[in-house]
């Protein structure tokens, strides 16, 4: 097992959530963040600066440009 691998599933502060996204789905994930902020609903949304929304709704918005270019 590599040892970043090792670190995401038994040693860092996201271990319980690396765990859940790897039962759920069946590896896991290299960027733990962008799974976070892509399961983030914006009623649970943080402000990071300048009045902006740390939610899913800018990589929903990404996504609908990327399928609409398609």
């Amino acid at each position: 097992m590599p040892v970043l691998r090792f670190y995401k599933l038994y040693l860092s502060p996201s271990r319980k959530y690396v765990k859940l996204l790897k039962n759920l789905l069946g590896f896991v994930p290299g960027n733990i963040m962008l799974y976070r902020l892509a399961f983030r609903h914006k009623s649970v949304a943080q402000v990071i600066k300048k009045g902006v929304k740390n939610s899913n709704e800018r990589l929903e918005f990404l996504g609908d440009a990327v399928l609409g270019s398609v």
